[in-house]
């Protein structure tokens, strides 16, 4: 239990340290044509040739806890308290955790040619996602077994969830096929960092109040390719033991009456961990004596610990990655660029459907952002961003209001501050161009073999002319 609370609270500290950034969709930054591989990144006539992060890593997070248990889990967050108190107890009610980064280390892109405008990129990005079920019982047990006031109950610790991250190198290609449609891919080399699972299927609470006393018996699984001794390895030098794959393919088009569709097949693809992973499997009962005494929840997770390294073996496994399926439908009216998206987890649960609303004046782009999230809730976001032809800076979020209650709760350690349930989530990038402005023939003020060194002497008349 001790390594399971431990991967809890890694999967959190990730997220409050990734994110869909739907403000950035069809936005033509760097960042936009590395997600969405159809989309240009350089404009003709305008950009250079070269696009560059300058190494400046565009970090992004989000993450979200909604269900019964919200109170609980702002006191374990803000207060650093376990608390089952005004939890409806036997019901088998269900909070969710949500989490995934998304962070570009490096990104370098290269305009090929004016002509069907062909771009290719190359990009480090380092990678999580996670989501983890939990019952309200697993809170109420794990602060005082005398909130139970039945002698038995059944399947109140079947939890489940997964948190996965990884390195990954890609390359991605576009072109214009004709003046309306767009193809781009993206093709991606994977080497996993962590990853761990867990699936509890059966479970059974048993009370004995009049001897002070009660057992948990627990069946199911946990996977994990790491023990907590091995984190100081192997995250930060980047390896391909447990290697993978993953492609994507994207697709626009532009219709008469100004109307701009794309779709989006994304990041599909799989890890292999290596066969030194671990797996294990929980069937066993777990008594705990002197159940009121302060410690008894410590003693709970020795004993789900000690249960589970009896059990443990090396073992490889094979998991997928979070690849989503997407569409955009967009369409301009003077200074205000809206877009509606459709995204949608292909292997895993959740998706969202977000309206974007830009504002463009000049090179400042402000933008506002309603995202329903499959999970039933409904989110809103702000964005701001400079942008031209060849730079471009933006900071966001899509969860702005949440982002804030969630910082100023944090910086005080107050579990009062805000309501509803918890959430944040912020971006933040910039990159720049640089080389030759790509510009079409016709507009060019540059002729090969005419403009540049057409006064030198050439090389035979260096070598034998006169001096």
């Amino acid at each position: 239990m001790k390594k399971i609370a431990f991967t809890l609270c890694l999967t959190f500290s990730v997220m409050l340290s990734f994110g869909q950034q739907f403000g950035l969709y069809n936005s033509r930054t760097l960042y936009d044509a590395f997600e969405n591989p159809s989309q240009k990144a350089f404009r003709a006539d305008t950009s250079r040739k070269y696009a560059f992060n300058l190494l400046i890593p565009t970090v992004s997070f989000t993450s979200a806890f909604r269900g019964p248990a919200e109170n609980s889990f702002r006191a374990l967050i803000y207060d650093e308290v376990i608390s089952g108190r005004g939890l409806v107890l036997g019901n088998q009610e269900m909070s969710t955790i949500t989490a995934a980064t998304n962070t570009y280390m490096i990104m370098f892109r290269i305009f090929n040619t004016v002509e069907y405008n062909r771009e290719m990129g190359f990009s480090w990005q380092i990678r999580n996602d996670g989501r983890v079920n939990i019952t309200n019982e697993t809170f109420a047990i794990l602060d005082d077994f005398n909130l139970f006031t039945d002698e038995q109950y059944l399947s109140l610790f079947n939890n489940s969830g997964y948190n996965q991250s990884y390195n990954q190198y890609s390359f991605t290609y576009r072109e214009d096929m004709n003046k309306r449609l767009s193809i781009g891919g993206k093709f991606s080399l994977l080497s996993g960092i962590t990853y761990n699972s867990l699936d509890i299927n059966q479970s059974v609470l048993n009370i004995r109040k009049d001897l002070d006393e009660f057992d948990v018996q627990l069946k199911g699984n946990f996977k994990s390719s790491y023990l907590d001794t091995d984190l100081n390895s192997g995250i930060i030098n980047p390896t391909f033991k447990d290697p993978g794959v993953s492609a994507g393919l994207s697709a626009s088009y532009k219709f008469r009456g100004g109307w701009f569709l794309m779709g989006n097949l994304k990041d599909i693809g799989f890890i292999k961990w290596n066969k030194d992973s671990y797996n294990y499997n929980l069937d066993n009962e777990i008594k705990i004596d002197n159940g009121s005494l302060p410690d008894a929840d410590e003693r709970l997770n020795d004993g789900i610990s000690e249960t589970l390294n009896a059990t443990r073996t090396l073992k490889s496994y094979t998991t997928k990655t979070v690849g989503k399926a997407e569409a955009l439908l967009s369409r301009q009216y003077g200074n205000y660029h809206p877009n509606l998206i459709f995204s949608k987890n292909v292997f895993y649960e959740g998706g969202h459907l977000a309206l974007v609303n830009n504002y463009k004046r000049r090179n400042l782009i402000f933008t506002g952002i309603a995202d329903y999230n499959f999970d039933n809730y409904l989110q809103l976001g702000g964005q701001f961003m400079i942008q031209s032809g060849n730079v471009e800076f933006f900071i966001g979020s899509d969860r702005l209001l949440k982002t804030i209650s969630t910082g100023r709760a944090l910086l005080n350690k107050d579990s009062q501050i805000g309501k509803g349930y918890s959430a944040a989530s912020a971006y933040l990038g910039f990159s720049m161009k640089f080389g030759p402005v790509m510009e079409h023939q016709a507009n060019s003020n540059f002729i090969p073999g005419m403009n540049a060194n057409h006064d030198r002497r050439g090389i035979f008349r260096r070598l034998f002319g006169r001096r």
